[in-house]
């Protein structure tokens, strides 16, 4: 009995919480589909605690790490897909977009370096080895 209040006690502090920058998870988090060699499709899902702020900000980290991770410092985005849901509880929201890369700085393309940089203190850091390789590497230059 004990074991099953324990349970469900953390089951309802992690539902409680806003999602993490994270891979896609119980609680939400970001998810990629790769389209071709330099594109993909991003979405980044909050659970009820998460803002439409917040999921657009950690789609956009995602969208970043993603062009580091694969040698690339800009990307372009098209227009974010506003994919919110909601149950009988409460409201979801999430957020889409294609990601195209580019080596070239254009009027269009977002700075990943940037990105990464403006997100890091509401991702807690958290960036893959090979992005975080990659921005050390392009700050160095």
């Amino acid at each position: 009995m004990n074991r099953c209040i324990t349970a469900a006690f953390a089951a309802l502090v992690l539902i409680g919480c806003t999602t993490a920058y994270q891979p896609s998870g119980a609680t939400g988090g970001f998810s990629e589909v790769k389209l071709s060699e330099t594109s993909y499709q991003v979405r980044f899902r909050g659970n009820g605690y998460t803002g439409p702020g917040q999921v657009q900000q950690f789609m956009l980290r995602r969208a970043a790490e993603l062009a580091l991770e694969n040698g690339y410092r800009y990307f372009t985005t098209d227009v974010p897909q506003n994919l919110d849901r909601r149950d009988m509880w409460m409201q979801y929201s999430e957020r889409g977009v294609t990601v195209r890369f580019s080596q070239q700085a254009t009027a269009e393309t977002a700075d990943a370096v940037t990105v990464i940089e403006s997100t890091n203190q509401a991702a807690n850091g958290r960036l893959s080895d090979k992005a975080a390789a990659e921005l050390a590497r392009l700050k160095a230059q």
